[in-house]
């Protein structure tokens, strides 16, 4: 649906591109209220939002977050990225960043599953390149 002359639209894929074209300006303040209105779009009843588009509106919103230093909140976003799309390795890795950040360290359970799933692995060299 398009907005009026000379509005730009704030509905459906437009919307996302419009927050990331500002997040890529440096405006975050509203890149975070068009992702907000964006991942609100796709909670809505008989929305067409792709996984894609909506684990990306999450971890951008979270990086807005991040950037104004609302650090749980961010992790918040991301793992709601993480959930929704689980092989989408940029919120892992922007989670982690924080995680790291604050000292947090991760817990016994955490180790035990990712030591599990490296010895698992035969062949480490494939994920060197």
């Amino acid at each position: 649906m398009a907005g009026p002359p000379g509005r730009e639209s704030r509905e459906g894929p437009a919307a996302l591109a419009l927050a990331q074209a500002r997040f890529a300006t440096g405006d975050f303040a509203e890149a975070q209220a068009l992702y907000s209105a964006f991942i609100g779009q796709c909670a809505s009843r008989g929305s067409k939002c792709s996984p894609e588009d909506l684990a990306t509106a999450y971890n951008n919103r979270g990086q807005t977050k991040y950037f104004s230093v609302d650090f749980y909140e961010a992790m918040d976003d991301y793992t709601s990225a993480i959930e929704i799309l689980p092989n989408f390795e940029v919120p892992y890795y922007n989670r982690g960043l924080i995680r790291y950040r604050l000292g947090i360290k991760f817990d016994n359970q955490v180790k035990f599953r990712l030591k599990r799933h490296f010895l698992g692995i035969i062949d480490h060299s494939g994920a060197l390149f």
